[in-house]
């Protein structure tokens, strides 16, 4: 996808992110540039979602599951943006990540991360920019999580 044929949007996603062992929340601006989000942003998501947290890591396995439904998702919407069952799809990512995170399979900060996409993504534009950005985080996660 070409980032510089993106339409505005007002995309600002809350995400969990750990620093020297403690918890905080950061502000990733996806509605201009996307230079730092799609870099140093998803990298330093990456690297949290990989890392266990309070007993809890991310199986990478899960990771690539919620990001081959955001493709697929996002295949859908180019041929379709008023498809309501590939919108209700993605709104069932939400409960699914809770589900995964009780089942220890996921830890808060992916958690959090598909959770708050699913509350702020509200347009086909949103969509591409976090789909995006999700690919980049993909790219920046640890190839072996163990600890």
């Amino acid at each position: 996808m070409n980032v510089g044929n993106l339409s505005p949007s007002q995309l600002v996603l809350n995400v969990e992110i750990n620093e020297r062992g403690r918890k905080f929340g950061k502000k990733v601006d996806l509605r201009g540039g996307l230079k730092d989000a799609l870099t140093r942003d998803a990298e330093k998501i990456a690297k949290d979602i990989g890392e266990k947290i309070f007993g809890k890591e991310t199986n990478p396995s899960k990771v690539r599951q919620y990001y081959q439904v955001i493709v697929r998702l996002r295949d859908k919407l180019k041929s379709d943006s008023g498809n309501a069952s590939v919108w209700n799809e993605f709104y069932m990512l939400k409960p699914k990540a809770q589900y995964d995170f009780n089942r220890k399979v996921i830890n808060s900060v992916f958690q959090k991360f598909i959770s708050e996409a699913v509350d702020k993504i509200d347009s086909k534009e949103d969509f591409e920019r976090f789909a995006l950005f999700f690919e980049a985080v993909v790219g920046f996660f640890p190839k072996n999580t163990a600890q």
